[in-house]
């Protein structure tokens, strides 16, 4: 099944079973950047010394090449790491040494050691810095470097669950630059890779073809249906399957293929249902759910839609047998049949999820559904009556007992400050104010999560002072978890770069250049760990060349389990 999107997505393994939950929402209003100084282009054949820079500019220059210079020393993980985010500091001045840098990387991810020699592309983040540092680099490649020819080949070197995770990116870089024919070839591969064919990814090519090329959607739907046929384990509803891509392609299809395709759905979802018990089937929007006993019957509610228009009469005998699945589209008409796929809709309608809820889960499910609908519809009330959002949010709960470590209250707090800075300074501080609150007394990993924006959203509201007491407040916050990775008895076994603290003081550096460039050199100095000062000197760096900061994954691995979430 789908799970709830939230603002920190987590991971959590307890030992020996792997957990998977993710939760929250908000869509997070960042602070907008302070812009730097503007940087010229190098022209070809210039030299970075040559460029017009300020002399922040050209301090995080001379860092960078101080930092190329000393990577070396370093082990090949942190080796690895180095060039790979300084890569950043150098993209817009000289894009040929940024890509340079980051196939170097690559290169030097090849002598770091395997943490499991077997790893699945759902867990290759879990699987140490080897398999973490390939997927990141490549990503970036992937959506920086000219050199797409470049990209392939180092694709081949990549551990076999990186080239998994990854592919799909290149196919959609492909789709962008209309090269229709490498992406095709590309969706080939990752079906054959992954074990399961892209139905989005046939989407977006669909999508993107010109409209005289219609035998080619044809062909594509064609491997399509190829593809559902020859994976008969693919019974349950997603938000990647034969019916979304129906739902999205059947005005540019023959109805011939369309009625053809929603049989065989219907058909399967028969089948599947022989052997199923104790399920719902349905999806949950901000209108409200549509959850039904059988897959046949959600399948119903789905493609009907699409036979009233293709085949009315049928449409209406299977409404006439199936009174559940009718009224379900007279109440709530179905937000699927426009033809959007899950990712367009939850933009637009607030999707929360859609496949199979195991009926004792359904209430626990109805109620993480209807907060997350109370968040979005706070949000979306902060933007014309700030003052009023702040008084619902806060009668949002303070926690859920699924997430100990998650506050829907704290981060609908934190969106609405950023999103009052400008239409009401003064709830954006109310709401500031009241997130200090939640966050006090709280366990130094909750607080760094809830408390990583607030120095930025009081830099915008031109709060200096009150900026500079909360990025203190992380500084000491970044030393608690730092005590915490690096315990004798218990250290985090995850690469450091993600380490919890590693990743705060990287916020705190970056922050601090912006306004307090001499704290932020002092924050560096005070590291106790000489790896991640190597680290933090390269954020500070692309922090003085005006890059903008990546957010990284962050991983604890300790005695009593594994936690994952996105970083700050």
């Amino acid at each position: 099944m789908q799970f709830p999107a939230a603002m920190w997505h987590r991971l959590s393994q307890s030992i020996p079973l792997v957990v998977l939950c993710a939760a929250s929402a908000l869509v997070a209003q960042g602070a907008p950047k302070k812009k730097s100084a503007p940087i010229q282009p190098a022209a070809s054949g210039a030299k970075p010394a040559r460029l017009k820079l300020t002399p922040e500019q050209q301090r995080g220059l001379r860092l960078l090449d101080t930092a190329r210079s000393e990577a070396p020393s370093l082990q090949p993980d942190m080796h690895a790491f180095v060039l790979w985010q300084a890569s950043y500091g150098y993209r817009k001045i000289d894009p040929a040494k940024a890509d340079a840098l980051l196939k170097d990387a690559f290169r030097m991810t090849l002598s770091v050691d395997k943490v499991r020699e077997r790893c699945t592309a759902s867990e290759a983040e879990l699987c140490g810095a080897r398999h973490w540092l390939q997927k990141q680099i490549l990503e970036d490649m992937i959506t920086k470097s000219k050199k797409i020819d470049d990209i392939q080949h180092l694709l081949s070197s990549a551990e076999p669950e990186v080239r998994q995770m990854v592919m799909e990116n290149l196919f959609q870089r492909y789709v962008r630059e209309k090269v229709f024919d490498r992406a095709r070839t590309l969706l080939t591969e990752m079906a054959d890779e992954n074990g399961y064919f892209s139905y989005s990814g046939a989407v977006e090519i669909m999508d993107a073809l010109p409209r005289a090329r219609s035998q080619d959607r044809l062909e594509i739907f064609s491997e399509a249906l190829q593809a559902y046929e020859q994976h008969a384990n693919e019974k349950y509803p997603t938000s990647d399957d034969l019916a979304t891509m129906v739902l999205r392609v059947w005005h540019d299809l023959p109805p011939s293929f369309v009625l053809f395709a929603v049989d065989k759905i219907f058909d399967r979802a028969k089948v599947a249902d022989a052997g199923q018990e104790t399920t719902r089937v349905g999806v949950s929007s901000d209108h409200g759910d549509a959850y039904f006993p059988s897959i046949y019957r959600f399948r119903l509610y789905q493609l009907t839609p699409i036979l009233e228009q293709l085949d009315p009469a049928r449409a209406e005998s299977l409404l006439h047998d199936n009174s559940e699945v009718k009224v379900a589209l007279e109440q709530q008409p179905q937000i699927l049949e426009s033809g959007e796929t899950q990712s367009d809709t939850g933009r637009r309608h607030g999707i929360l999820d859609i496949g199979t809820v195991d009926t004792a889960q359904a209430a626990a499910e109805e109620a993480q559904h209807e907060l997350s609908r109370r968040q979005r519809r706070i949000l979306d009330e902060a933007e014309k009556e700030p003052k009023q959002a702040l008084s619902d949010a806060l009668g949002l709960p303070l926690s859920t007992g699924s997430e100990p470590d998650y506050s829907p209250r704290a981060y609908t707090l934190s969106s609405i400050a950023a999103i009052a800075v400008t239409r009401n300074p003064a709830v954006s501080r109310s709401a500031l104010a009241e997130i200090r609150k939640i966050a006090d007394g709280m366990p130094a990993r909750f607080q760094s999560e809830i408390l990583s924006e607030l120095p930025e959203i009081y830099l915008r509201l031109g709060e200096e002072e009150e900026a500079a007491d909360s990025l203190n407040e992380l500084v000491k916050l970044a030393a608690r978890l730092y005590s915490h990775d690096s315990d004798a008895n218990d250290p985090n076994q995850a690469f450091k770069g993600m380490w919890p603290s590693a990743n705060l003081w990287r916020l705190c550096v970056a922050v601090a250049t912006k306004v307090f460039p001499t704290r932020a050199e002092e924050i560096i100095q005070n590291i106790p760990d000489p790896e991640i000062r190597a680290f933090e000197r390269i954020t500070f760096a692309n922090s003085l060349m005006g890059a903008g900061l990546s957010r990284l994954s962050i991983i604890e691995k300790h005695k009593t389990g594994v936690t994952v979430s996105i970083g700050l």
